[in-house]
């Protein structure tokens, strides 16, 4: 067996067997100094200072491939999504016993990390992998990954594409849909757009991962909320306060494959209005609107607000701004770049359709 693919497969079993933080974050620093450590000859980290642009999307922004690289320093994250990625795999060949598994990670980024580690736990006939990404550079890396991780045998394409508008081949089933392109709250990245695109996509009993994004609306106090952080100052800072009160308001929507979102392009409805809320009379111990997100990866796989930066509570208004009593609806813009709006009922009534 190749040394590198010998050493990945210690390295991921290590991770989804992490059963305690520490564990977790051992592994985690082990898969990162080992994807340095295969890319190094290829001058890879140098192209990294050199590659920090992120590309502008009609639906969203892809980020730099270098923060799409930073992204696996967040370990809570890359921890769950491998552990539950590894689930689904195992659940599919139970749903399609005898059929190779065809699997499609959209946004894989420099390392293909949600996936990659994961292969020398499965033999190479037993799946077929799509890694698409916009970001030439992101495919020269992971394709630098591939051959220097003795991970070449497996049936692996690269295909460079807008992920919010790419189509599958049709001739072959989909079985596995892996995205996490998204920012907390679903705003900036496209991640929407793309399960809104290709969730569609999936062979009946196809899994999407994540399985659920839930959007929920709170009034809180935002200084007292759970955060996490990547500074690039220290490297990885986990600022994790006590939450003294909060009042839940209600979800907003819930992203996942039965609830993907219908776009209607020919309408231009690239948007969602939430249901109606009110301002509490008495705000003064959680003054502040928070949308907060909580993601299920897969089965009991899951990310809970402030655990991840993906998670992170977004508090888009304080309450002393609006009027008394004043009802008020929350809206999904995702034509361009996705950003939340707060409207007033008058507001709301002139932007939903007829």
């Amino acid at each position: 067996m190749n040394t590198n693919i010998k050493k990945l497969s210690e390295i991921t079993s290590r991770i989804v067997q992490a059963a305690t933080p520490a564990d977790s974050n051992g592994a985690i620093l082990s898969l990162s100094h080992f994807f340095v450590s295969i890319t190094k000859d290829d001058n890879f980290s140098s192209s990294l200072s050199t590659n920090n642009s992120d590309i502008i999307l009609k639906n969203g922004i892809a980020i730099s491939t270098v923060d799409a690289a930073l992204c696996l320093d967040d370990t809570i994250r890359t921890i769950t999504f491998l552990k539950g990625i590894h689930q689904a795999v195992h659940s599919l060949f139970e749903r399609f016993p005898n059929e190779r598994i065809n699997i499609l990670y959209a946004g894989c980024g420099p390392y293909a990390t949600l996936l990659l580690p994961l292969l020398p736990l499965f033999q190479e006939e037993q799946l077929d992998i799509t890694l698409l990404d916009i970001n030439e550079q992101s495919l020269t890396s992971v394709k630098s990954v591939i051959k220097h991780a003795g991970l070449s045998n497996y049936h692996i394409r690269t295909v460079k594409a807008d992920a919010t508008r790419f189509t599958y081949p049709s001739e072959k089933k989909l079985h596995l849909l892996i995205t996490e392109t998204m920012f907390y709250a679903l705003i900036r990245e496209p991640q929407l757009s793309v399960t809104a695109q290709l969730a569609p996509q999936l062979t009946q009993g196809g899994i999407l991962i994540p399985e659920s994004i839930d959007l929920d609306l709170c009034c809180t106090l935002a200084g007292n909320e759970k955060r996490f952080d990547i500074s690039s100052a220290t490297n990885k800072v986990r600022i994790s306060n006590a939450i003294s009160e909060r009042l839940e308001l209600g979800k907003l929507f819930s992203l996942s494959k039965a609830n993907s979102f219908s776009i209607n392009k020919k309408k231009n409805e690239y948007y969602f209005i939430s249901k109606t809320f009110e301002v509490p009379e008495n705000f003064s111990s959680y003054p502040d609107l928070c949308i907060t997100t909580h993601i299920k990866v897969f089965g009991d796989y899951v990310l809970n607000s402030g655990e991840s930066a993906i998670t992170n509570p977004y508090c888009i208004a304080s309450l002393y701004t609006f009027e008394k009593a004043q009802s008020f609806s929350l809206v999904y813009d995702f034509s361009a770049i996705p950003f939340w709006q707060v409207k007033n009922q008058r507001e709301v009534d002139a932007q939903a359709p007829l």
